[in-house]
């Protein structure tokens, strides 16, 4: 059902207020949750001190016990002492493991739980210093050398505990001032946002919605105006009808005009007619030219990857099964072979295969296909690197070269990047079958007895600048033993939308069904894939590049 223009206007403001509200919500809500964290951070630091001054307190009432000629009896000394031990030893129980009571939520860092695991020990030798003091009666002689001896104890851990506590409350305000500037980087983000929504906004719908309401307003003027005059005519022609009622001539001469009028608006109506039919035409032949140079784009892309006969002389058993989305895919694969260095066995070589899933559909990933492709070649068959960790590495700083991201920090903080890929790359050695294997983004899949080994990789991506330039990634290396499946696939399949079920397939779910068919043919498991794949969608619209490769050993 088309939507009629005052309709469209006030769904045009409603989405805009609807931002605008959201925008609101959200800056509350980081307001509040920023309020809470500095509340939480000042309990912990006052809590923290106190515990520091708790534990001199101890200290210097112990020191008193152990000369009996004070103003204060022992026994009060020691209740005094009671109540101080108490509390200290609420606290910092809260502090390791948390306490309601007392306002401690007892989640700390790895830092922090590092510092209190440190301090452990010499809390453990004060607690029980303490509370032998608070067993012992004065008046018994023989139980005086044991206060000396638990005050001995209190004066030798005491420095070591307190240094702990010093270093646990500079961790406790450095993380408070991180957290600190966390909220405050993300209301000022918040409230650039806002901004931003608000002139683009004012832009791209309040100002081109007023100039439409403007032009509505005059165009109604315009037919008022013009309904009126049509409202003078037509009270004229009936008072010449009326009054020339007897004269044909007359009549006819009417008749005539209207008729004159008619035609003039008729030609008018076929000229748009005609006009709209050519503009129809010229929209047919230039989407035919976008189809056709895409289709002549997804041949060019199709050439450019290696041809899987070529992969057949590696392995008895493969498959390959590729679906772009958009015509030209996103998705793509990259093989080629290298001798082993230092071999002088013909016999002894390597295989290096890629499989990846490119930023974006259509023109865009295959562009990026094409870039990736391109690179591969240079870093594996011109600089003969073999080690996929190190592929990865290179072919990272390359990507961000080649897209221009390798600019000053502060600018990756403010543009965040996400151009490039999620790529996994093995190094097959033949004849051993030792199979090295690093991934961005990516996984290997080794089917061994119908048991899954899944090898993740790294989980940072390809050219993305939400990490640093310079990335590492994780090699792992396997030994392949006859009859092991392996797979490698792009997330495209699993993120498939089901017609009936309306949502997504899964990756959990594509694993176990690689693992049901694994022991299948390969060529068989391509059928059963397609099958799968086509059940699964239906009618539905694919929703990215689909990409998975296997082979057996």
């Amino acid at each position: 059902m088309a939507i009629s223009p005052q309709n469209r206007l006030t769904i045009t403001y409603w989405v805009a207020l609807g931002l605008i509200a959201l925008l609101s919500i959200i800056g509350y809500i980081l307001m509040h949750v920023s309020l809470q964290t500095k509340e939480t951070d000042s309990r912990l630091l006052n809590l923290a001190g106190r515990q520091r001054m708790l534990s001199e307190r101890l200290i210097k009432t112990s020191l008193i016990l152990e000369h009996p000629q004070r103003n204060k009896p022992f026994d009060q000394n020691v209740g005094e002492l009671g109540q101080i031990f108490d509390e200290w030893v609420q606290i910092q129980d809260g502090l390791e493991k948390g306490d309601k009571n007392i306002g401690l939520p007892g989640k700390n860092t790895p830092q922090a739980e590092k510092i209190l695991n440190e301090m452990h020990q010499s809390y453990t030798i004060l607690k029980k210093a303490f509370e032998l003091i608070l067993n012992v009666k004065f008046e018994e002689i023989s139980m005086r050398p044991k206060i000396k001896i638990a005050i001995d104890m209190l004066v030798s851990y005491d420095e070591i505990y307190s240094k702990h506590m010093n270093d646990l409350i500079y961790q406790y305000d450095k993380e408070a001032h991180q957290r600190l500037q966390r909220s405050q980087f993300l209301a000022f983000g918040v409230g650039i946002l806002t901004l931003l929504v608000l002139a683009l906004e004012l832009i791209f719908i309040f100002r081109p919605s007023v100039k439409k309401t403007v032009d509505y307003l005059s165009e109604i003027q315009n037919n008022n105006i013009e309904l009126n005059k049509l409202q003078v005519l037509n009270e004229e022609n009936m008072k010449k009808l009326s009054e020339f009622n007897d004269e044909l001539q007359g009549k006819n001469g009417i008749l005539q005009e209207a008729t004159r009028v008619l035609d003039i608006k008729n030609n008018e109506i076929r000229r748009q007619r005609d006009h709209l039919a050519e503009q129809s035409k010229e929209l047919t032949i230039k989407n035919d030219h976008i189809i056709n140079s895409l289709r002549y784009a997804s041949r060019i892309q199709e050439a450019t990857l290696p041809e899987m006969k070529e992969w057949a002389r590696f392995v008895d058993e493969s498959m390959i099964l590729y679906e772009p989305r958009d015509i030209v895919s996103g998705d793509f694969y990259w093989f080629t072979e290298k001798k082993s260095t230092n071999s002088i066995n013909p016999a002894d070589r390597q295989l290096i295969l890629a499989v990846a899933d490119c930023t974006g559909h259509g023109v865009p990933g295959a562009l990026m296909t094409m870039l990736g492709g391109a690179l591969l070649n240079e870093i594996v068959i011109e600089k003969n690197i073999t080690n996929p960790a190190e592929i990865l590495k290179d072919l990272n700083k390359k990507i961000i070269e080649q897209l221009k991201h390798n600019q000053s920090l502060e600018n990756d903080k403010k543009r965040l990047h996400s151009e490039g890929m999620d790529i996994g790359i093995v190094n097959i050695s033949f004849p051993d079958g030792i199979v090295t294997f690093a991934g961005a983004h990516h996984a290997l899949l080794q089917v061994r007895n119908g048991e899954a080994i899944i090898h993740k990789g790294s989980k940072i991506s390809i050219g993305s600048t939400h990490h640093r330039m310079e990335k590492d990634f994780d090699l792992i290396e396997l030994k392949a033993q006859t009859g092991d499946t392996f797979y490698m696939y792009t997330d495209g399949f699993s993120d498939q939308y089901g017609e009936e079920s309306k949502r997504k397939y899964m990756s959990k779910r594509f694993r176990e069904f690689l693992i049901d068919i694994s022991t299948l043919p390969l060529p068989m498991q391509q059928k059963r894939l397609q099958n799968e794949l086509n059940t699964w969608k239906g009618g539905a619209h694919q929703t990215d590049d689909i990409l998975v490769l296997a082979w057996r050993w």
